[in-house]
């Protein structure tokens, strides 16, 4: 019970398949449990345990789990908890202990939170250079959008919903900001308040689970991913179309091209999501580091392509993020998930569904593909990055042995 109520925990903080399975793993293994079977799932946990005899007795565990969402914190907590279970004489009674502790921490107060969606929204507003005003008018939007995606959720209401009608609300306000020339591009500005809701880390799992052969969670997440994304962007969509009836038209937006002004927005738009997303408080700045990192760094490699700029960001956030996890004794998804949200194609999905709306269908298959290919090109360059450290690990521990 101890083993699974930790992937539990893990599971419903949207931790990666692989690392769930492994410390469920690790747990039974410290118990002088010789065999152990896990199958994890996002909705799902399955563990099979015996003492490895042919005649011996399989106990199986079945934990459904019902929800789910990105903490960090807990995911971190976890981690160091697996260790110090593993690596001390912790009876299982002070483990469940500490696990119901890890469970019923809550995330950062509301009005951090705020202050959150504010800085993603704001700032990712001006990584797509919007004016001062514009990333003004997007972070007090985001934080209009996010309070009554926190209101929705208060009561339950199901995520396609709760994405539809928050980027509705987005669109809408920034519209009406150009339209009564407070602001100047509408299109920053949705983008900028839709970064708050945009499946991010849905995506890149999905993605990271596939090319790990986890083949029904990678599925599964991007479906997930999937819904989401259309409900954002028919959310959106159906605005700008409904807007346009009345003769007013959106404005595109063009990438910011210095590398530090990109690496301080893309700093500051980091920090937003470390909060959002529960990030440890000595990690936060590190972790907002990373991303700033990573934003420069691909708009630095633009020259060769936005996909293969992507890639090499993502490869500069895994190698960040594994080193980091050593030198700090954390885990080293609490600095590539908030780092790799930089890069999350957001304007993508948001473009795809305007050509969509638009009858541009063409052009549509093409963001589209796009789209899906810059996913895929930020999980393949964290998976890269991190296979080539933990074989390198595991080829230098076995030297070490020997």
């Amino acid at each position: 019970m101890l083993a699974v109520k930790a992937g539990e925990i893990m599971m419903k903080s949207g931790a990666e398949i692989y690392r769930v399975e492994d410390t469920i793993t690790r747990i039974c293994n410290a118990c002088r449990i010789p065999h152990v079977e896990v199958f994890a799932t996002p909705t799902g946990l399955f563990v099979s345990i015996d003492s490895g005899d042919d005649e011996s007795e399989v106990l199986t565990y079945v934990n459904r789990i019902h929800s789910s969402a990105t903490d960090l914190m807990k995911i971190a907590e976890i981690n160091q908890f697996s260790r110090i279970f593993t690596n001390t004489s912790l009876s299982i009674g002070e483990g469940l202990k500490l696990l119901d502790k890890i469970a019923s921490h809550k995330p950062y107060p509301f009005w951090i939170r705020l202050i959150g969606a504010f800085l993603v929204s704001s700032f990712f507003c001006r990584l797509l250079s919007g004016s001062l005003i514009d990333t003004i008018c997007s972070g007090v939007i985001g934080v209009t959008s996010y309070g009554l995606s926190s209101f929705l959720y208060k009561y339950d209401i199901n995520y396609f919903i709760r994405g539809f009608c928050c980027c509705a609300l987005a669109t809408v306000l920034s519209l009406l900001s150009v339209t009564l020339a407070i602001g100047n591009s509408a299109g920053s500005m949705i983008i900028g308040s839709m970064m708050l809701f945009v499946p991010g880390t849905a995506i890149t799992n999905s993605i990271r689970d596939l090319l790990s052969g986890d083949m029904l969670s990678g599925l599964a997440r991007m479906a997930e991913a999937f819904v989401v994304a259309v409900s954002l962007a028919t959310g959106a969509g159906i605005v700008i179309k409904l807007w346009s009836f009345m003769g007013i038209s959106t404005e595109t937006v063009s990438q910011s091209n210095e590398m530090v002004i990109s690496l301080i927005m893309g700093f500051f738009a980091t920090l937003g999501f470390c909060i959002l997303l529960h990030v440890p408080k000595k990690s936060i700045v590190v972790s907002s580091l990373v991303g700033g990192i990573a934003w420069a760094i691909f708009q630095l490699t633009m020259g060769f392509g936005s996909i293969a700029a992507c890639f090499l960001a993502a490869c500069a956030v895994g190698i960040l993020s594994e080193i980091l996890s050593r030198l700090l004794k954390q885990a080293s998804t609490v600095f590539s998930i908030p780092g790799i949200m930089p890069l999350v194609p957001g304007s993508g999905m948001y473009y795809t569904m305007l050509k969509l709306i638009n009858g541009n269908l063409d052009s549509a298959a093409s963001l589209g593909a796009q789209t899906m290919f810059l996913a895929g090109a930020i999980a393949l360059g964290l998976l890269v990055t991190s296979s080539i450290i933990r074989m390198t690990l595991t080829i230098h521990r076995k030297v070490l042995r020997k």
